[in-house]
């Protein structure tokens, strides 16, 4: 039997470090805040997209009061604008917080994710601190994905947001930070490659403009609101830059069937022997 590195041995002893903070954290949650309010709510205007949250605390409000200054209102309102449309909006958690209870989530709330426009889920920051492996991790987020894809509508766009840096999780000691972090990286880029073979579907990059400080997940309102404005605005963007490239490509093919019939009547003619330049009409959209 090979033996294990000293490198791997302090990443295991790390890891095992952010576990045991991270349940002596979870055994006592008085300090935890979570919005009072109901998980559903409305951003005026016409054509409403529907727009469902989904996954650990993050998704359903951590450190808020109302929903309104979480992720999903601060998401809804920020799309809203974006778009000029209404937004019908709700969130709700993963029973766990974890990735291994994603896709029986999916299967019992198939009537909220089958007319969704916009689906975000939220996983990632408890499977990296409790001990998660990232072939469970692949496994299920791959079943999580294609789970969603088999329910929501076809135009619907699903938006995973990717874990964010664990390196400057400042809740945690630096050994376990250093483990986390690690972890994080790994499985944001399974995710990656998940999504880059399927449909639909987008990851949403942690903001940079969080990156570059310790970030403290505790009950405190006012960071958390900045950090849920600047996060919903990345996620915003992300959606927007995939409406774009949608509209060129459509735009694209539709020029293509438009210029189509006058390419193929202009081949089938016979040549005009009179035409010096002997080019086709059409030359400049071939």
């Amino acid at each position: 039997m090979a033996l294990a590195t000293p490198r791997t041995v302090a990443r295991n002893a790390a890891r095992l470090t952010g576990l045991i903070e991270f349940i002596f954290r979870r055994t006592d949650r008085s300090g935890d805040i979570f919005p009072a309010d109901a998980s559903v709510g409305i951003v005026d205007g016409l054509d409403p997209e529907r727009v469902f949250v989904f996954g650990e605390s993050n998704a359903v409000g951590l450190g808020v009061l109302t929903h309104e200054l979480g992720f999903v209102g601060q998401f809804s309102r920020k799309r809203a604008a974006s778009v000029r449309r209404g937004a019908y909006w709700s969130a709700a958690p993963v029973p766990g917080h974890r990735i291994a209870g994603a896709p029986a989530f999916v299967t019992e709330n198939v009537a909220s994710l089958a007319d969704a426009n916009v689906v975000i889920v939220m996983l990632g920051i408890t499977d990296t601190l409790m001990l998660t492996k990232r072939a469970s991790w692949t496994q299920h987020m791959t079943e999580l994905v294609d789970g969603l894809l088999a329910v929501v509508p076809a135009r619907a766009r699903i938006l995973l947001t990717e874990i964010p840096p664990m390196d400057n999780a400042g809740s945690i000691s630096p050994m376990a930070r250093l483990a986390a972090g690690h972890q994080a990286r790994m499985f944001n880029a399974a995710t990656r490659r998940i999504v880059a073979d399927r449909p639909q579907t987008l990851t949403v990059r942690f903001p940079q403009e969080l990156r570059q400080k310790l970030w403290v997940p505790e009950s405190r309102e006012t960071s958390y609101a900045h950090m849920y404005a600047v996060w919903a605005r990345a996620a915003v963007e992300t959606l927007a830059a995939d409406d774009a490239f949608t509209a060129r490509l459509l735009l694209s093919l539709q020029l293509g069937e438009e210029l189509r019939p006058a390419a193929v009547e202009n081949s089938a003619a016979p040549a005009n022997t009179n035409d010096k330049q002997g080019a086709p009409k059409h030359r400049a959209h071939e």
